[in-house]
């Protein structure tokens, strides 16, 4: 790969980025890697980058055919580095920042995270509550990555991670996009990104825009945990069978763990609860549309 990777799109998590890569991926004119998330920027959580070394990062590229290139990781937004190293990467880079009212996408996270296995705690409101013993590294799920992504209100206060992208790409560099704006009209909402990429706008014509990344639950949890996370010499083989030249770079087990899961509505969180934490979070994101212009007033 001779061109450096064109765009990100930085996070939050479980705002709408896996559909939005896709989206555009199925324009031709784009071309967002199957591992779409390595991480590569986050070099504070080594452990959890896919790709280890530049030159292994752009391998990933190689298939790109000269489309404009993109990275969609979507922890590159809550990361205190990553803003820096992309600047220090590729300083024209083009930023996308997806972002969701804060209570909903909470518990979408710690849908995901039980699902990973990275969560043990099935009970939302518990898990936020351990939230000051995790940060002592207590109450830590044993198949825990990053105990930094348990700390669920920290993740979706958005004002400084908003704020650190646009002080270092720029304004003009940044594009923030409301979950609830983007699923109302997906349409103009990629067209709208397409823009911003500078992309044909007649690429979008005939692209399917069905629902992607929704939640769902393994039929056994106890096998898909340990397909995920093997202990021992069991995860030892799992990362060299992943890391052979001709299967880097693709998510060979995605398919395992699509087959043995099933779509499930997350289990409801108490309407005093929501209320409750809303109210948490009304000053943080005051402070959002009052940094930013972010309209928050479907949150």
């Amino acid at each position: 790969m001779k061109k450096k990777v064109d765009f990100f799109i930085v996070g939050a998590p479980k705002c709408g980025t896996t559909a939005l890569a896709e989206y555009l991926n199925a324009t031709q004119q784009v071309f967002i890697p199957p591992i779409k998330e390595p991480h590569f920027f986050c070099d504070e959580w080594k452990e959890f980058q896919r790709v280890k070394s530049i030159d292994d990062y752009h391998s990933l590229y190689e298939k790109s055919n000269g489309r404009l290139c993109g990275d969609a990781s979507v922890w590159y937004l809550y990361s205190k580095k990553s803003a820096g190293n992309i600047r220090s990467y590729n300083q024209d880079a083009k930023i996308i920042i997806m972002l969701r009212e804060p209570v909903s996408a909470m518990q979408s996270l710690h849908s995901q995270l039980l699902y990973s296995g990275r969560e043990d705690v099935s009970d939302f409101i518990k898990a936020l509550e351990l939230a000051p013993e995790r940060e002592r590294g207590r109450n830590l799920p044993k198949n825990c990555i990053i105990s930094e992504h348990l700390f669920y209100k920290d993740v979706y206060s958005y004002e400084k991670q908003v704020l650190r992208y646009i002080d270092t790409f720029g304004v003009e560099n940044c594009k923030i996009i409301v979950y609830e704006d983007f699923f109302k009209n997906v349409e103009g909402g990629v067209a709208d990104v397409a823009q911003f990429l500078g992309l044909d706008l007649e690429a979008i014509n005939g692209i399917s825009f069905e629902k992607v990344n929704s939640n769902r639950v393994h039929r056994f949890p106890w096998l898909a945990h340990f397909v995920m996370r093997p202990p021992g010499i069991v995860g030892e083989i799992k990362e060299w069978v992943k890391n052979l030249p001709f299967l880097r770079g693709r998510p060979i087990l995605r398919p395992v763990y699509k087959m043995f899961s099933k779509k499930q509505k997350r289990p409801p969180v108490s309407e005093p609860d929501i209320i409750s934490l809303k109210a948490e979070f009304k000053e943080v994101n005051l402070k959002l549309n009052r940094a930013t212009g972010v309209d928050i007033s479907k949150w």
